[in-house]
C-alpha cells in the first residue's frame, strides 16, 4: 500500500513505474495490493529507487 501512496505522491503512473524499475505491471499490482511475495530483493530496491523511499519503509515497516 505504501508503494501505491508513494507512486501517487510523485505524480508518476503504473506503467512510468515499471519502466524505470523493470518490473512487469501485474507485479507491480500485486505489489500495490500488498502481495510483495514476486518481488525478489533487487527489484525491491529498485522500485524504492524509483519512489524515493528506502526499502524499509515501503516494505520492511508497519510506519504510516
Amino acid at each position: 500500500m505504501k508503494s501505491k501512496l508513494a507512486r501517487i505522491k510523485k505524480g508518476l503512473t503504473q506503467d512510468e513505474v515499471c519502466k524505470m524499475a523493470k518490473i512487469s505491471k501485474a507485479t507491480l499490482i500485486k505489489v500495490e495490493r500488498g502481495d510483495y511475495s514476486p518481488l525478489k530483493y533487487d527489484k525491491i530496491v529498485a522500485l524504492a529507487n524509483v519512489l524515493g523511499e528506502t526499502p524499509e519503509y515501503l516494505f520492511f515497516s508497519d510506519e504510516e
